[in-house]
């Protein structure tokens, strides 16, 4: 899923993630566009993913805002390629139309963050508060294209880690958020 090469992580080879929106467009799109009722509307049209997922799903939004309108960022793994996908989003023509952003206050005390964190020569309490910074310089330069003035809800939930059962708490104030109040069934 990454799409730069990260400095700190010299032994992976160099990652594909580049080629995620050329994927989505010329084959999942047309895949899925084949079997179901689908918008073309960029404006109604999302991408979205978890840590790493959440990196490719930028990437695609920022890449291609004529596929992609939406976009859900859950625990975005922002520091790969040393903040490149930051830089990235700070100069659009035209960016996404809508932009969830989802973060713990927390996000590295999770088994082995110690190690991510020594990993960047700082504690983990200085790891999870450039998360947070992280996603605050991508959500202030997510607001800010050329074309447009998209609306960017950033979400830092006191206490939250890197695991799945916060971004499950998340997921209805996400979508309600991208698609409506009306998409989530109240339970």
């Amino acid at each position: 899923y990454l799409t730069f090469k990260d400095s700190f992580e010299e032994h992976l080879d160099n990652p594909v993630g580049q080629r995620i929106p050329q994927f989505l467009s010329k084959e999942v799109i047309p895949f899925v566009s084949a079997r179901y009722r689908v918008t073309k509307n960029p404006g109604e049209t999302g991408v979205g993913g978890v840590s790493n997922g959440a990196v490719a799903a930028l990437y695609a939004l920022i890449s291609r805002p004529d596929l992609f309108g939406i976009g859900m960022l859950e625990s975005p793994m922002l520091q790969d390629g040393n903040g490149e996908l930051i830089r990235e989003a700070a100069d659009l023509v035209r960016g996404p139309d809508r932009v969830y952003i989802g973060i713990g206050s927390e996000e590295v005390h999770i088994p082995g963050g110690e190690d991510f964190a020594h990993h960047f020569r700082i504690t983990t309490d200085e790891a999870d508060q450039g998360f947070v910074k992280l996603c605050e310089a991508l959500a202030a330069n997510l607001k800010h294209p050329y074309f447009n003035r998209p609306e960017v809800r950033l979400v830092v939930q006191p206490g939250a880690t890197h695991d799945p059962k916060f971004w499950q708490e998340r997921f209805p104030d996400a979508i309600s958020f991208l698609y409506g109040p009306g998409i989530v069934a109240k339970q």
